[in-house]
């Protein structure tokens, strides 16, 4: 059999090959073109958001599984500097003790310490990431106290009222504080009603309040990485940039630093705000016998009018009165100050408090302490 030969096939035009060889090499050197102009400019804008205008950093989350909340990983970074503003107006040095909080000191037991504690809880306002460490509330009170006992800040970002009953109870376990402050608004106190993930939150059930089954904390890889990204954390944290990827306040530690953000919005029923109230007293009274509870209301008030204290602020001093808890109006305090220096108590991009808040607030803390005799706990055995 002869096969047919192949001499006489029709060849590829010559032509045709080099066309598509040299679109090919083209689309190729695009490609890597962009990618290489990509990579200079992630690397740049790392550079620039790291030294010329520094993006805020913050210490990792991380979940106390025994009483079920949020403080910090010791593990992690330990310091760090938060900038807030587009152009990093305001800049603080942040510290993670080795119990997890933002303080400018470590944290003892009652034995260990020797002397006194006090305790303060609240949210971002009172944790103090805005200003240097050495300027917060504990740092200032400690230096007006004269040293006679120690102040520990368990102030912690996006947290509200019914998750500091889960802290204190740590905390009265912990390091036994003769003087638990709870610092609460209007807008933290409704925001008790507002589930999130890793935190303890209320609902309303048959006209009581009830505690939501608090869900671990869960921060994902693609999130940790993220958060390494000094152009990521500027555009969230600085440019205020809100992806909709999840919600603010979800999981590892959203982008709002205050849960006011996710609850300041929605009007409460003055009877549920009534019951929040007596709630949270009732509650922290009958978690912390033989100490001192006290709430601790009003915020920065910088005008020459006289302050006039919010409808939830009036209830949680009825609640006070009603349940036994020790009520602390702040207005008065911000008041005189402002008509003595006419000096801000906030920063001018962002509402936060500054340093010269957390002074007038110490100075009046320490007066409440000192109104009664405070000892040091019993040392357990």
């Amino acid at each position: 059999m002869t096969l047919p030969s192949t001499d006489n096939q029709p060849a590829a035009p010559a032509h045709g090959v080099a066309a598509a060889d040299t679109t090919s090499r083209t689309l190729m050197r695009f490609s890597a073109r962009i990618l290489g102009f990509a990579v200079v400019f992630v690397i740049a804008g790392e550079l620039f958001f790291r030294f010329a205008i520094p993006a805020a950093e913050l210490p990792i989350s991380q979940f106390n599984a025994e009483y079920k909340f949020r403080r910090y990983d010791p593990a992690g970074p330990r310091t760090g500097r938060f900038t807030s503003g587009r152009y990093a107006q305001a800049q603080g040095v942040w510290r993670v003790n080795d119990q997890g909080w933002i303080s400018h000191r470590d944290y003892l037991s009652a034995k260990a310490r020797g002397k006194p504690a006090v305790a303060y809880l609240g949210s971002s306002f009172v944790e103090g990431f805005y200003s240097d460490v050495d300027t917060h509330i504990a740092a200032r009170m400690e230096h007006r106290a004269g040293g006679k006992y120690d102040v520990y800040n368990f102030g912690m970002s996006d947290s509200v009222p019914s998750e500091h009953l889960r802290v204190a109870a740590y905390a009265a376990k912990a390091f036994e504080p003769r003087v638990l402050f709870f610092f609460c608004s209007s807008w933290h106190l409704a925001a008790s009603l507002s589930p999130a993930p890793g935190r303890q939150r209320w609902r309303l059930e048959g006209g009581r309040v009830v505690d939501r089954p608090v869900s671990p904390l869960r921060s994902g890889r693609i999130k940790a990485l993220a958060k390494r990204s000094a152009i990521i954390r500027y555009l969230v944290l600085n440019a205020h940039w809100r992806p909709k990827l999840a919600p603010a306040n979800a999981g590892g530690g959203g982008t709002v630093l205050n849960a006011a953000q996710a609850g300041k919005g929605k009007a409460r029923p003055v009877a549920e705000l009534r019951l929040l109230a007596e709630t949270l007293v009732r509650r922290a009274v009958a978690q912390h016998p033989g100490a001192r509870v006290v709430v601790v209301t009003g915020g920065p008030y910088a005008s020459d009018l006289p302050p006039q204290a919010p409808l939830v602020d009036q209830l949680l001093a009825q609640a006070c009165r009603t349940y036994g808890a020790e009520h602390v109006d702040l207005l008065p305090a911000f008041h005189a100050d402002w008509l003595q220096h006419h000096e801000p108590f906030q920063y001018a991009h962002d509402f936060h408090w500054n340093a010269r808040a957390f002074d007038v607030i110490a100075q009046r803390l320490v007066a409440v302490v000192a109104a009664k005799p405070v000892v040091a706990a019993p040392v357990t055995p």
